[in-house]
């Protein structure tokens, strides 16, 4: 779609995958939202994706030379941060949805805000998995490649197992 695109958003998850890459969901300004497409308000709750490719350990047997002699210089920023990133804007057609793939260059602009104490209770002990945050997953929220076909509890006590939806898996009741 465009070879060089710079957008500014903030970080609503960072996920590492099989293939070494981490993704990144990213929070547009309303201004911008005309980078998104339906795949991205029906799989991404309305965010770009982002990938920083060959950033970790890749355990996904066909991404392996891809990422052999590569070396990251883009560094990983942390959820919660308002970021400006430059790469290359494609549609990812496995997807279905538009991201950035490959980020070229990513600057943090202010840093995540720092979390205040939950107001509600916390999770209940008995949910499993749970998300990075120590939260439990609900039906419905996307699960990690790790997960697939994983079996869980969500945090009402329902049964929830990570099943594909399309291209894409959520955890499912």
């Amino acid at each position: 779609m465009a070879a060089c695109k710079t957008v500014t958003g903030t970080v609503g998850s960072v996920r590492s995958e099989p293939d070494g890459d981490v993704h990144l969901l990213l929070k547009l300004p309303l201004a911008r939202s005309g980078l998104l497409n339906e795949g991205n308000v029906s799989d991404t709750h309305d965010d770009l994706v982002v990938e920083i490719i060959c950033v970790g350990t890749v355990t996904q047997a066909d991404a392996e030379s891809a990422c052999a002699g590569h070396v990251n210089h883009v560094a990983v920023p942390s959820a919660g941060e308002r970021i400006k990133i430059t790469g290359t804007y494609v549609l990812d057609a496995d997807h279905g949805w538009m991201e950035i793939h490959l980020v070229s260059r990513l600057s943090v602009l202010s840093a995540a805000a720092p979390v205040s104490p939950p107001s509600a209770p916390a999770a209940p002990s008995g949910c499993r998995p749970r998300t990075p945050s120590g939260n439990c997953y609900e039906p419905g929220e996307f699960c990690s490649a790790a997960e697939h076909g994983e079996t869980g509890v969500a945090g009402d006590g329902t049964t929830i197992t990570c099943l594909p939806s399309g291209s894409y898996w959520r955890w499912e009741d």
